[in-house]
């Protein structure tokens, strides 16, 4: 039987300019994740689909899935015409409805759900679930061998999905207007803003918290930025004691700056991008990247912002998490096996999920659907410590300024 080794060292992380020292574990697999990360038995990780269809329908089923995404539906169909004798129930709800249900669940030790499919934006999952035995990573070997090792610190990645700028290629036509954070905000020379800003409101959506908790990771190079495009220092002009927030972060600056602007808050992604295409001033508007369908079926001029200093865009996979106390281990396992593409990356499930502006990770696997691939968009990965411990701060320093300067 193969050993799990515990290894420490140093996890050389360009999340924060801080690194720190953490015990990480090795797989028989060869891959090595952080030792925060609750492991499902790693001695089932070898076990091919049909292995697990064998050991699955040994099970009473059926899996049931709790899925932020309306296409697992149709994914689980197909699942089911693979493998006719087993079941799945798909269940679509809100991240919010899922972290409601699973926290009932373990509460009362009625546990339903076998299969999470959502994304941990402030690390909750991450910092508490893995701890309190909730939820486990599983990492099938023939699936993990096609993903990037960096891809699978967090769990199991089902898609990439970002949270990015758009612009208006009427009004750009030579591409993006902006390569700097600082060039959102800027005023011209009679103090406008030179774009109107559209987005939603940070203090209403938990991916928004974490960007801007992300970003202050990045402080020094939030800096170098400004002195990039301004050629001097950055002033900071935040009270950092009304709220009590860090002084002298790039990334509160930002913020602070923020509030005292025009922006239009729009709850609707769909409504976020068609500001910006049809606006006659010059516009910009944050939303997750799969809004670029719009262009295609509206005929509007929109595009991303995909180079930014210090980045463009923050990591938001949708993840596949393993129920720790499941009554079909095998059956929840083959149905995250087959979610993520199988062996050859050609299960029909991948084709459920494939959609502009959403990112397979596999290296066999041919994106028809995306114009350009993740390497070619400025990402960064997420700081699970410092978001899960700060986003909740980002959000009342927003909420406090943003109020003082509407009044």
């Amino acid at each position: 039987m193969k050993k799990i080794l515990i290894l420490v060292t140093v996890l050389c992380l360009t999340l924060c300019p801080l690194a720190s020292l953490a015990e990480t574990v090795t797989l028989p697999s060869g891959l090595e994740v952080s030792a925060s990360i609750a492991l499902a038995d790693p001695e089932l990780n070898s076990l091919t689909a049909a292995e697990l269809y064998e050991k699955a329908k040994e099970e009473k089923g059926p899996i049931v899935i709790y899925s932020e995404t309306s296409k697992m539906a149709k994914a689980a169909d197909k699942f089911m015409a693979e493998y006719p004798e087993l079941k799945v129930e798909n269940y679509t709800l809100t991240p919010s409805e899922i972290q409601e249900k699973v926290a009932t669940e373990q509460d009362t030790g009625n546990i339903t759900a076998d299969v999470l499919a959502v994304n941990d934006a402030v690390a909750t999952i991450y910092n508490e679930w893995y701890p309190d035995g909730w939820v486990q990573a599983y990492y099938p070997d023939e699936v993990i061998a096609h993903i990037p090792a960096e891809k699978l610190q967090e769990a199991l990645p089902l898609y990439e999905a970002l949270n990015i700028w758009f612009y208006n290629t009427a009004q750009f036509p030579d591409g993006a207007p902006i390569d700097n954070w600082w060039d959102i905000i800027e005023l011209d020379e009679n103090g406008v803003q030179k774009f109107k800003i559209y987005c939603k409101n940070i203090s209403g959506d938990t991916s928004y918290m974490a960007f801007y908790a992300n970003l202050a990771c990045y402080s020094d190079e939030l800096e170098a930025a400004y002195l990039e495009k301004y050629g001097k220092e950055l002033e900071y002009t935040y009270d950092a004691t009304v709220i009590p927030v860090p002084e002298k972060n790039a990334a509160y600056e930002f913020l602070y700056r923020l509030a005292q602007l025009e922006v239009g808050f729009i709850s609707d992604g769909d409504e976020i991008v068609q500001a910006v295409a049809e606006s006659e001033v010059p516009a910009l508007g944050f939303a997750t990247a799969n809004k670029l369908d719009q262009r295609d079926e509206n005929n509007w001029p929109l595009a991303w912002v995909t180079e930014m200093k210090p980045y463009a865009s923050l990591s938001n996979p949708k993840n596949l998490y393993l129920v720790t106390q499941t009554d079909n281990p095998y059956g929840a396992r083959l149905f995250m096996h087959y979610l993520m593409g199988g062996a050859n990356g050609d299960t029909k499930a991948l084709d459920v999920f494939t959609r502009l502006g959403c990112w397979f990770m596999r290296d066999d696997y041919v994106d028809e659907s995306n114009e350009i691939g993740l390497d070619q968009i400025q990402i960064v990965a997420l700081n699970t410590q410092e978001v899960y411990d700060t986003y909740l701060d980002i959000n009342d320093f927003w909420v406090y300024w943003s109020d003082a300067f509407t009044k």
